[in-house]
């Protein structure tokens, strides 16, 4: 009995070689996992503002597009290390997100597109908020960044030039007359009589009251109390003065569900520190991406087939009967979040079935992650239609962000139901997809 105690409580020397080892394989599978999965930068606690720069489309009949102007559509915060809804986080009543003067950078697959000020916001019939302001592209400030290059280069060869002239031809010089008269020297100016000082007694002078200042003078307004340096802030500016003055496009009409989620949307953060361009795109190949794109829309055609709607996930997600669906606006994009080389992929697309009582669309979305073999597999999908709209939104994919400033992309999309809009917010770990908010 002793020896066996003795055993338990102080191991042999075995047993700690055997022990050493397990903690070493355990570490070094940890460091693996947090270099494969984890993140490249100090986690970012906010405050980290995550919107959406929506450009409406529309058109007068079927050939006139109609050119309405981008708004802005707020989304996520991220502040102490938690998301909020942006729509209502300290709202005063106008959200802290969307406070004029605020500027959020649009954001492709995590390069710059563009910069979108707001200059006034205000809640529509449903209660969801909308900013407006100006939009400048990121080509728009590259060209006036080049026409100005251009005019500082010009100026310089000018003063250049002008420089080598002088150099040529020497100082300018007076020339004088030949002949014996001389010139009479120009009369000295008359200092003017200096102004009249308080000595004398016998002065009239103005009476004024007891302020130094006049009657009616407008006051000096008191100067603001500092701010408070501690305070969070998110970024905030005016629009550039050289931007280009054009007549602002009308703003757009009410819209159904159905035309929300054809708008084009870019993702946009504001965030005081600033972002590092780094491209969350998987670089495929067309035969690849053919490939993939078929895949994926036999996978979403099985979505489809059972006639369900909802979220399903690769965890307790139900056996769907195979059946062959048309589907049609099918979109497929491929990200490598992590920049590791591990492909996900979204689709989006309808699927428009006949029935007697008119027109009715059926909208299917479907995350997968590729694996070692260059397959797709499941990790998320929604499936809803025309009929469901007030339970089940279209899941609108919007793109890949940063949404914590740590390197490491996220996915963002738009849930837009029959009332409402609400965003979305999911991180993929290989074969898992966590939703963060």
């Amino acid at each position: 009995m002793s020896l066996s105690l003795r055993r338990k409580l102080y191991p042999t020397s075995h047993y700690r070689v055997i022990s050493a080892a397990l903690l070493f394989a355990v570490f070094f599978s940890a460091t693996s996992v947090s270099a494969q999965y984890g993140r490249t930068r100090k986690e970012h606690r906010g405050p980290r503002a995550i919107a959406v720069i929506e450009f409406p489309q529309g058109s007068k009949d079927a050939k006139t597009p109609v050119k309405y102007a981008p708004r802005l559509i707020p989304g996520i915060i991220l502040n102490s290390g938690k998301y909020f809804d942006a729509d209502a986080y300290m709202a005063t009543p106008v959200p802290w997100a969307v406070q004029p003067g605020t500027v959020y950078e649009a954001r492709e697959a995590g390069e710059s597109k563009g910069l979108f000020t707001i200059r006034k916001a205000a809640a529509d019939a449903d209660k969801n908020w909308i900013a407006t302001g100006v939009w400048d592209s990121a080509e728009a400030i590259a060209a006036r960044a080049e026409a100005k290059r251009k005019a500082e280069e010009a100026k310089k060869a000018r003063e250049a030039a002008l420089k080598e002239q002088a150099k040529d031809t020497g100082p300018p010089k007076l020339k004088r007359g030949g002949g014996p008269e001389t010139t009479k020297p120009a009369a000295k100016p008359v200092p003017p009589a200096p102004p009249a000082t308080d000595d004398d007694p016998d002065r009239p002078r103005m009476r004024r009251g007891a302020s130094d200042e006049p009657t009616g003078a407008a006051k000096k307004p008191e100067a603001p109390e500092a701010a408070d340096p501690d305070a969070p802030e998110l970024k905030r500016g005016k629009a550039a003065k050289d931007s280009p003055l054009e007549n602002a496009p009308p703003p757009a009409p009410k819209q159904s569900p159905v035309q929300l989620s054809n708008n084009k949307v870019v993702a946009a953060i504001s965030d005081a520190t600033p972002d590092e361009d780094r491209s969350f795109l998987f670089p495929w190949k067309p035969e690849e991406e053919k490939r993939l794109t078929k895949l994926m829309s036999e996978m979403a055609e099985a979505e489809l087939a059972s006639g369900e709607e909802g979220d399903t996930t690769t965890t307790g997600a139900k056996a769907r009967v195979a059946k062959k669906t048309a589907l049609e606006n099918v979109q497929v994009k491929a990200y490598d979040p992590a920049t590791n080389n591990e492909a996900v992929l979204i689709l989006t697309a309808t699927a428009p079935p006949q029935r007697k009582e008119g027109a009715f669309n059926r909208y299917v979305t479907v995350v997968a992650h590729v694996d070692l073999d260059n397959l797709p597999h499941k990790l998320f999908s929604s499936v809803t239609d025309d009929d469901h709209l007030d339970t089940v939104g279209i899941l609108q994919f919007v793109d890949a962000v940063d949404s914590d400033g740590d390197g490491r992309a996220e996915f963002l999309f738009r849930r837009i139901g029959k009332y409402e809009q609400k965003f979305e917010l999911y991180r993929s770990y290989g074969t898992q997809l966590l939703k963060l908010f």
